[in-house]
């Protein structure tokens, strides 16, 4: 229990650990295994009360300089229950008027490496489907409802594309590019692809532009 006044830092638990050992450091180890059916929390943290500054449950800093991996949080699920599976579960409740995310990255590394927001790597023989990315919108407000929504704004002369779906690998099914299934009821126009064309560029302009390099013998459309 920490009470007081004081302005300077207050730790409800510091570990520091400067061993120069090989082996693996746990700045905190938890081991849950009991057999209760309640809910089980590894670590759980409950900010409450009114202070006015930001409030964060979880906050890691790596500043190593060495150059294997760096992982802000890793979760590994390795059990074989059947229920469901998050690797990370988030809940944004109350009435606030500010911005939600769900997720927030937020990149600024000035490295010349790819900069990737989120990387989904699916593997395996699992026979159910597969989505690097699922959204599902039941909001009933009025405002417009985005599927996913990129906005490129970069000043860079390199390409910019604002969906890129590449196809390969060996599998026989049908292979489609963009997919749009349209089965609301609605009165309202339905629309399956809307390209809006602006700006003020002296280049060519497509609103569709194809490109077919294949060689096989089938029908090329």
């Amino acid at each position: 229990i920490l009470s007081g006044a004081g302005d300077g830092f207050n730790y409800g638990v510091n570990n520091d650990i400067s061993n120069t050992g090989n082996g693996v450091h746990y700045g905190t180890y938890n081991n849950v295994d009991g057999p209760g059916t309640g809910t089980h929390y590894a670590v759980y943290n409950d900010l409450g009360g009114a202070g006015t500054g930001q409030q964060i449950a979880t906050n890691n800093l790596i500043d190593n300089t060495s150059n294997s991996n760096h992982t802000g949080v890793r979760n590994n699920l390795l059990s074989a229950g059947n229920g469901q599976h998050y690797g990370i579960f988030n809940s944004l409740g109350s009435s606030g008027n500010g911005l939600q995310f769900g997720l927030h990255n937020l990149i600024t590394n000035t490295g010349t490496g790819s900069h990737i927001g989120v990387n989904n790597v699916l593997s395996g023989v699992a026979t159910g489907q597969q989505a690097g990315i699922f959204t599902t919108i039941s909001n009933s407000g009025d405002n417009i409802h985005y599927g996913t929504a990129s906005i490129l704004s970069g000043a860079g002369t390199g390409w910019h594309i604002g969906n890129y779906n590449e196809i390969g690998g060996a599998g026989i099914g049908e292979q489609t590019g963009m997919y749009n299934y349209i089965y609301n009821t609605g009165d309202e126009r339905h629309v399956g692809v809307l390209d809006t064309i602006m700006g003020n560029s002296n280049g060519t302009q497509y609103g569709v532009l194809n490109k077919i390099g294949n060689t096989g013998t089938g029908e090329h459309y």
